[in-house]
């Protein structure tokens, strides 16, 4: 579900709701998103012949509160620490990678097979917490290909 955008982050979250149903889905149905956007990024870059167009993916797990705000132009938003983690993992991912804070790390890996975590930094939030962040590949890889993002 796209939520909003924040500056030139596009913010999703897997199907809101009161309670945790299967996070491990949930998380990998949204990293298998993120892999058809750098699927679909990659062909437009060709398809327009700029080589500078690419996009970073950051992937967290992790609690939020969301509500309808507004009185005239209503949208929906969230807020939340979480949200906070997952806008510094993108903005602190690589272009045409997926980054992973370490909560997503420890889902993806007991629910994708084939993939390796390389570190890619810490993060340091106001709070004082330190979100370590890795990128996501398939095993063997640097990156997702054609053939990996669709499976």
């Amino acid at each position: 579900y796209k939520v909003c955008t924040i500056g030139d982050a596009y913010v999703v979250v897997n199907e809101p709701r009161t309670q945790l149903l299967d996070k491990y889905s949930d998380c990998e149905s949204v990293f298998v998103m993120g892999k058809y956007m750098l699927h679909t990024i990659a062909r437009i870059r060709e398809e327009v012949n700029h080589e500078g167009l690419d996009m970073r993916i950051g992937l967290h797990v992790g609690r939020f509160v969301g509500g309808v705000i507004g009185t005239k132009r209503l949208r929906f938003d969230v807020w939340g620490e979480d949200v906070l983690i997952g806008n510094n993992v993108e903005s602190h991912g690589i272009a045409g990678q997926i980054c992973v804070s370490q909560s997503a790390r420890e889902v993806l890996q007991e629910k994708v097979r084939d993939l390796e975590f390389t570190f890619n930094q810490d993060i340091s939030l106001k709070t004082g917490r330190i979100v370590r962040t890795y990128v996501c590949t398939p095993a063997g890889h640097r990156t997702f290909n054609d053939s990996m993002l669709l499976t």
